[in-house]
């Protein structure tokens, strides 16, 4: 049977964290694609006039949120925010409103990202009272 070197199990080890460190990576970046792609543009087009820092309408500043990170920090606002477009709630009948396609696109998108925030989270009770 053959034995590893100390030095060859160390550049294993190193090159196992370098891929997961690679892979961790790529997986936020892949959760920021739809949020860049699809929710900041139509946050931008539809709902920021009403729903920012200076007129925050509803009390929700929809404007704080950067990144997919972000989104997935606050889930249950992320859910209403889906929840009121796609009943046809928001934005407001007098607003600009989107194409429907648009719409699906936006719902698609924060479905995905709250699905990849809910994926981080499985099996996790939370925090021991």
């Amino acid at each position: 049977m053959a034995r590893w070197s100390p030095r060859c199990v160390r550049l294993s080890l190193f090159g196992c964290l370098t891929l997961a460190g690679v892979a961790a990576a790529s997986r936020g970046a892949a959760a920021d694609e739809p949020f860049a792609a699809v929710v900041r543009p139509f946050v931008d087009t539809y709902c920021a006039a009403c729903h920012n820092r200076e007129k925050p309408s509803a009390e929700l500043d929809l404007t704080k949120y950067r990144d997919a990170a972000a989104v997935g920090g606050e889930y249950r606002q992320w859910e209403l925010v889906a929840e009121f477009v796609g009943k046809g709630e928001m934005p407001p009948p007098d607003a600009k409103q989107p194409p429907e396609s648009d719409r699906k696109r936006l719902l698609k998108a924060i479905d995905q990202l709250l699905a990849e925030e809910a994926a981080k989270v499985a099996g996790d009770p939370g925090g021991v009272l």
